[in-house]
C-alpha cells in the first residue's frame, strides 16, 4: 500500500498503517462469512458464535462502508492472538488427551491472550470509542451520527459475549489446572464421538472457535 506523495511523513506512516488493517479486515471479513456458512451447513452453529459471527460482520461492513475507525479495527483484529492457541488446543485436545502436557500449554496460553487481547481489549477499545463519540472529541467527518451510536451499541455487545466466554473458560482452567483435566469422561466421550463424525463427513471445524474480527 503506497501513500499518496503529497501527504507528510507521518502522515504516510499512519496511511499505511490504515491499509493494512483494511487488507487484513477483507480477508477476516471472507472468513467470517464462509466460516458462517460452513457451521450452519455442518450444523455446529451455537447462539453465541452466530452472535459474535453477526456483530463483526456487522462491524466489517459498517466500517468498510464509512472507511474510517482503523484505531478500532486494529484493536479488533489485534484479539484474533487469541486463535492461534485455541486453534492448537481443539486440534491435540482430542488426540493426546486434555491431561496431556501440550493441551494444557495451548489451553493456559489460550486463557492468557483471551483475557489480555480480547477480554480488557474489548473492553478497552469499546469504553475509549463510546467515550470519543459520546464527548464529540473527534470530528467524524461524513459519518451519519446513527452509524456511531449503532457501533456503540454493537460493541457493548461485543464486550458481553467475551465476558460470557471467560466465565467458561476460566471454569475450565480451575478445573485443568487442578489436574481434572479440560472435561469429564462423559464430556470427553461425546467430544471424541463428534470429533470423529466430523471427520467421517469430512469437516475438520471445531465448534469451540471462536473468531472476532475487524475491519478498518
Amino acid at each position: 500500500c503506497v501513500s499518496p506523495p503529497w501527504i507528510s511523513q507521518h502522515m504516510a506512516s499512519s496511511w499505511t498503517c490504515s491499509c493494512r488493517i483494511a487488507n487484513a479486515s477483507h480477508v477476516f471479513f471472507c472468513y467470517t462469512l464462509v466460516d458462517t456458512l460452513i457451521t450452519f451447513y455442518r450444523k455446529h452453529m451455537t447462539p453465541d458464535y452466530f452472535a459474535h459471527h453477526a456483530v463483526f460482520c456487522f462491524f466489517c461492513i459498517l466500517i468498510q462502508y464509512d472507511c474510517f475507525a482503523s484505531y478500532l479495527a486494529g484493536w479488533l483484529i489485534i484479539m484474533e492472538i487469541s486463535t492461534v492457541f485455541l486453534n492448537g488446543f481443539s486440534f491435540f485436545r482430542n488426540r493426546l488427551g486434555y491431561d496431556h502436557i501440550v493441551v494444557k500449554v495451548f489451553f493456559v496460553l489460550f486463557a492468557l491472550t483471551f483475557f489480555f487481547c480480547r477480554l480488557l481489549g474489548t473492553s478497552y477499545i469499546a469504553g475509549y470509542f463510546s467515550y470519543v463519540v459520546y464527548k464529540d472529541d473527534v470530528p467524524f467527518v461524513g459519518i451519519p451520527r446513527w452509524h456511531l451510536y449503532v457501533l456503540c451499541a454493537a460493541l457493548t455487545v461485543a464486550v458481553v459475549l467475551q465476558f460470557f466466554w471467560a466465565y467458561t473458560i476460566g471454569k475450565k482452567v480451575v478445573r485443568m489446572l487442578v489436574g481434572s483435566g479440560g472435561g469429564d469422561d462423559g464430556s470427553r466421550r461425546e467430544s471424541t464421538g463428534a470429533l470423529r463424525e466430523s471427520e467421517a463427513k469430512g469437516s475438520g471445524a471445531s465448534a469451540l472457535r471462536k473468531r472476532l474480527l475487524v475491519e478498518s
